[in-house]
């Protein structure tokens, strides 16, 4: 026999039973906390609101991009949400995350109104906009302050309240509470820090309310891009096309292969520079593509290695808006030959493929023309000077130092030099500085103004500065002599005696100093009792000719003296020339003949122009031919340095003149020789009659014929009947000179 165990289990009653007081007891647990839970719901998601916004902005300064925190709001109507996109982007925010808060906590973030201030704006890209359309963003900017146009602002902060429960008008922006059970309220102060203020409204107090269901936003799944494409804003290319002209110019510089290089100096072409502004309602990024063709078919070359790139988001102070822009670097290929035409087309590209194109076909960019290697120098009323292209764009201000005039080329076209006068002083000076746009310059040398003279050689390499040296005293004298009788013990006899009286007379004499213009070389003193006579030779290379007062030679008479004769000087006619470098002056034999007046091809100095009454003349010494180009009885325009009028083109076939000066004014052009330097028929190219026209030139392969008419400087192509285009028009100045460098 044995004892059964005794079972351990419960019975089915006392299940029920144990079962029934369990829910009892849990029901009376939720009741008494259920305030807890309701107080602990908003205070968890306003901390995790918090933490969400601050690494949004920390995003935002670490990537150097807009960060915006995008709540929903159902196209802003909505003032309740638990879920954002936070957007990443340039121009327009793409989703680089998304938060919701609905299953974690029991607690709703209300975006509405507090106070009276109002909404404001801020420079957001249009991309930006479309992105947040159907949200109520806050932004926060690479350095990281915050901004919103649907937040409303209070005292410089954004107000986010999150509660457990609300009641009011929940319109999207404008919408105000009237009740709030548990509220926080988390703060984004514009300079981008972040808080939160528990138990607390943004203004005032308001009764708790009750606990009810609320409709909130939701939000809105990401939509695919549009794959539209960008939008081209503006294209400005430089240099800029001159109004009336077809095409944009680019001329040509020498340049330097290494600084130690004396010679095989080679020309370039300069910058032509191309801004481009564009925006993509997509967001970007944007690329460019540049290429050029030339009208023989050719391939312009490019001043960097490649002929793509990124184009930059940025603020753009013109615009007032954030937009893609890039600025290309052009030139055409060095060994191009001026006077070829490029067709420019830029390719702005999005990710997805889209393009625009901005071109010279559509008129977006101008048709590029390859220009001799020449500068026009303008010189304006107030004293300015401007170193242009030939069609006048392209302009550099090189006058930062003082009013400077009168500006003249080297022969090689290198070098730039003018005036300067230096205020209530009478003095002046001349300047030189390289024919570069450079703002530097040197001093060459100082004399007086209005009494100075300066006498440039047929080269331009030297120049004779006359300046007045006061008066030079010269003494003369006179003997007279007296007889007397007189008597001693031998006898009688006459004595003589001797007086001797002596004077000056005062002559004006000058300082002649001779100055390489090519060379920072002291000036070389010629004399210093020149009588201002003076001229360079025609038929001696560097040689001139000038006058010197020098004294009689003094005599003696009757073991009195010594003494000289009234007026006691004499004229003494000098010949030197220059030779050595630096450069001395030395005695020449050459009987030299005055250049004065003559105007020497540039290319060929056998020839010249010269003015003889009526008629202008070329003519050349050395093989005696001669030949009238064209009278004009009312005469001929003057001007100096004999470089405005007449004037040869630089290849030395061609020259261009003003007849009859004034009311009566006719420019003219004409072809004088040909290639070969050989005379050639009368050709007149251009002839209109242009009333107080002046200053005629011609570029350096006569292709263009300049001249001014009162403050203008107009241009036209070197043919009758061509239109007359104002060059300078755009630098809002009056004209009162320029020169054309060979």
């Amino acid at each position: 026999m044995f004892n059964r165990s005794r079972n351990q289990g419960f019975t089915l009653l006392e299940l029920v039973f144990a079962s029934a007081i369990a829910l009892i007891l849990l029901a009376m647990t939720s009741v008494a906390m259920r305030p807890a839970i309701e107080q602990e719901g908003p205070l968890g998601l306003a901390y995790s609101l918090a933490a969400d916004l601050r690494a949004a902005r920390s995003e935002a300064m670490r990537g150097g991009r807009t960060v915006a925190f995008c709540f929903a709001s159902e196209h802003r109507t909505n003032s309740l949400t638990r879920s954002a996109h936070i957007r990443v982007g340039d121009q327009k925010g793409k989703v680089w995350r998304s938060v919701g808060y609905e299953s974690e906590y029991d607690a709703t973030i209300f975006i509405g109104r507090w106070g009276t201030q109002d909404l404001e704006r801020f420079d957001i890209p249009s991309g930006w906009a479309v992105s947040t359309a159907k949200e109520t963003a806050l932004y926060f900017a690479p350095d990281g302050h915050a901004y919103s146009e649907d937040i409303y602002p209070l005292d410089g902060r954004y107000p986010l309240v999150v509660a457990s429960g609300f009641a009011g008008n929940f319109q999207g922006p404008m919408g105000t509470l009237s009740s709030a059970r548990n509220p926080q309220t988390v703060w984004v102060s514009q300079s981008g820090t972040i808080e939160v203020e528990t138990g607390k409204l943004p203004l005032g107090i308001l009764p708790a309310g009750i606990h009810s269901e609320l409709t909130v936003a939701k939000l809105e799944p990401e939509t695919a891009d549009s794959g539209s494409s960008p939008t081209i804003l503006s294209s400005v290319f430089m240099p800029e096309q001159i109004e009336g002209l077809p095409s944009s110019g680019i001329g040509q510089n020498y340049v330097q292969i290494h600084p130690n290089q004396r010679e095989g100096q080679q020309l370039e072409y300069g910058l032509a520079t191309i801004e481009v502004k564009a925006e993509d309602i997509d967001g970007g990024p944007l690329t460019y593509e540049l290429s050029a063709e030339a009208s023989s078919g050719d391939v312009g070359k490019f001043s960097v290695s490649r002929q793509v790139g990124d184009m930059s988001f940025v603020y753009d102070e013109a615009t007032h808006k954030h937009l893609w822009k890039t600025v290309v670097s052009w030139r055409p290929p060095p060994s191009a030959p001026i006077d070829l035409n490029y067709q420019l087309s830029l390719t702005v590209r999005d990710p997805q493929g889209n393009f625009v194109v901005a071109s010279t076909k559509a008129g977006l960019l101008p048709s590029v023309t390859s220009l001799p290697p020449a500068r026009i120098v303008v010189c304006s009323t107030d004293k300015k000077l401007f170193l242009t292209n030939l069609d006048g764009a392209n302009e550099v201000l090189i006058t930062r130092s003082g009013a400077e005039y009168s500006p003249f080329f080297s022969q090689d076209g290198s070098c730039l030099f003018s005036f300067h006068d230096f205020p209530g002083t009478g003095n002046r000076e001349l300047r030189s500085r390289p024919a570069n746009g450079s703002i530097g310059f040197s001093r060459l040398a100082g004399f007086r103004g209005s009494s100075s003279d300066v006498i440039v050689d047929p080269t331009y390499t030297f120049a004779a500065l006359i300046n007045p040296a006061g008066d030079f005293a010269f003494d003369w004298g006179q003997v007279t002599s007296s007889t007397s009788d007189s008597s001693d013990e031998d006898g009688g006899g006459s004595t003589t005696t001797y007086s001797f009286h002596s004077d000056h007379t005062e002559v004006p004499v000058s300082n002649v100093l001779i100055l390489n213009l090519m060379a920072s070389d002291p000036p070389v003193v010629v004399t210093r009792q020149g009588t201002g006579e003076f001229f360079w030779a025609a038929n001696a290379r560097h040689t001139f000719y000038f006058g010197e007062e020098v004294p009689l030679p003094k005599i003696t008479e009757q073991g009195f003296g010594p003494f000289s004769p009234q007026p006691g000087y004499e004229t003494v006619k000098k010949a030197k020339y220059l030779v050595g470098f630096p450069p001395h002056a030395v005695d020449s034999d050459v009987a030299p003949v005055s250049a004065t007046g003559r105007l020497y091809s540039p290319a060929n100095r056998d020839w010249y122009l010269i003015v003889e009454g009526s008629q202008l003349s070329v003519r050349n010494d050395l093989t005696g031919e001669s030949r009238v180009l064209y009278s004009s009885p009312a005469g001929f325009e003057k001007s100096a340095f004999g470089r405005a009028n007449p004037s040869w083109s630089a290849d030395g076939e061609q020259v261009a003149f003003v007849a009859s000066p004034g009311p009566s004014a006719k420019v003219v052009s004409m072809h004088a020789l040909d290639a070969n330097f050989q005379l050639q028929p009368t050709t007149i190219k251009f002839e209109e009659n242009i009333p107080h026209a002046s200053h005629a030139q011609l570029s350096p392969t006569g292709k263009w014929i300049y001249f001014l008419k009162g403050p203008h400087l107009l241009r036209a192509e070197n043919t009758t009947g061509r239109e007359l285009i104002d060059i300078a028009k755009h630098l809002d100045v009056d004209i009162e000179d320029y020169v054309i460098s060979p």
